[in-house]
């Protein structure tokens, strides 16, 4: 397919709109960002190979540092790759898992595709899920009303799948400001009683449409997911868009549910690279710190 440059490379995007990543530095397909965190300063450098520039960068730009992290991130680096690595005489370690700050991959749907082939690329089970959804008179609305109504059905759902599986829950207030700047959007899944079901935000950014966030209901139709992504496709394609990002992969596993399901959809897999970190010594030490007390507050709450 085309090459998709990855969202995260935007001036738009999230990190660097709302949540206080500032870039410093840009040259050919490499971006650092820096965000200050009291004492400490992180950074995330974003790169499609450019290795002779963040090697320059790690001698020059003064980001290497007792209290600092730098994290590299390489689009086009294999991820079969060695557990440590020195650079520019800095060592680095591989980051894999739940320790990366991006997945391990994702699958993008070509918007520039007429929508018939879009409809072919589903597949024939994913075709049969969306027709049985709406069969049952589930419905898509695209909302620009009753946003906060649907915001709290969001948080609802999400919240306790979030403390489940460890993850963070988005502020209420980050995400009615991004759908206030028209950055993002709902797209809300519907009973035939009208009452919602599913709630996904999809972030808008240059010519991409990133799905951010998903949750649901307890009980909904079979097929809502692949219906909900279906018309999300199409109505992304109507306002000219040209990738829609499924959001990521955890893990390269064609085997895993999640890689599963967003394979059905239609896109093609594009891998994301290799992260490594390297963390001066009271920045290491803090975390070491911060991961010792969590552990223990959890063992109190129990």
């Amino acid at each position: 397919m085309t090459t998709y440059r990855p969202i995260f490379f935007e001036q738009d995007w999230v990190l660097q709109r709302y949540s206080g990543w500032e870039k410093i530095l840009a040259s050919g397909d490499a971006i650092l960002l820096k965000k200050k965190t009291g004492p400490f300063r992180r950074y995330l450098v974003l790169r499609m190979g450019e290795d002779e520039v963040f090697q320059g960068w790690l001698k020059t730009a003064g980001i290497v540092g007792v209290a600092s992290e730098v994290i590299d991130h390489n689009f086009l680096e294999s991820t079969d790759r060695p557990q440590a690595a020195s650079l520019s005489g800095v060592s680095f370690t591989r980051l894999t898992g739940a320790d990366r700050s991006l997945n391990v991959g994702t699958f993008v749907v070509n918007l520039e595709q007429t929508q018939e082939v879009l409809w072919e690329r589903l597949g024939t089970k994913s075709r049969n899920m969306v027709r049985k959804c709406e069969e049952t008179g589930f419905t898509v609305e695209f909302s620009t009303h009753d946003v906060g109504r649907y915001l709290d059905c969001f948080l609802n759902w999400y919240r306790p799948m979030a403390e489940r599986n460890g993850l963070a829950t988005p502020s209420r207030l980050l995400l009615g400001k991004m759908i206030e700047d028209q950055s993002a959007f709902l797209v809300v899944g519907r009973s035939k009683e009208k009452e919602p079901l599913l709630v996904n935000i999809v972030y808008v950014c240059s010519t991409i449409g990133f799905y951010l966030y998903g949750a649901s209901a307890d009980d909904f139709p079979t097929g809502a997911g692949q219906y909900m992504h279906w018309e999300t496709i199409k109505y992304l394609k109507s306002r000219a868009l040209r990738w829609y990002d499924l959001g990521g992969v955890p893990e390269d596993n064609p085997e895993s549910g999640i890689y599963k399901f967003k394979k059905s959809l239609g896109g093609d897999h594009v891998s994301l690279g290799t992260e490594y970190v390297h963390r001066g010594k009271i920045i290491a030490l803090a975390r070491l710190i911060s991961k010792k007390i969590r552990r223990f507050s959890r063992r109190f709450q129990r």
